[in-house]
């Protein structure tokens, strides 16, 4: 991974130190780096699976949570996912790695 020797992990949840999940191509494949408070690893999952996933971990759904921050702001269009939970603010790009 870009001269990086560390095994990438397989999954992760985000969580109150998540700071950025940012695309890495390496090769044909993306990968994620996390960058959390005070350290940064990659993941083998691309950054919208981990956000995706990680809404399922707290029983909801993307989908879900983009249709509620519609209702409250009117915001279609790269809106603000608010994780209550997690005190998180997550902004998805259209960049095609996600």
């Amino acid at each position: 991974m870009s001269g990086i020797s560390e095994t990438p992990l397989d999954s992760y949840v985000i969580n109150q130190t998540t700071m950025a999940i940012l695309p890495v191509e390496e090769g044909k494949r993306v990968y994620s780096k996390v960058i959390e408070r005070e350290t940064s690893f990659y993941v083998e999952l691309k950054p919208m699976q981990i956000i995706e996933r990680s809404c399922r971990f707290f029983g909801s759904s993307y989908a879900g949570r983009k249709a509620g921050t519609y209702e409250v702001t009117g915001i279609s269009h790269k809106p603000p996912t608010d994780r209550k939970t997690l005190n998180i603010k997550g902004f998805v790009g259209d960049d095609p790695v996600f």
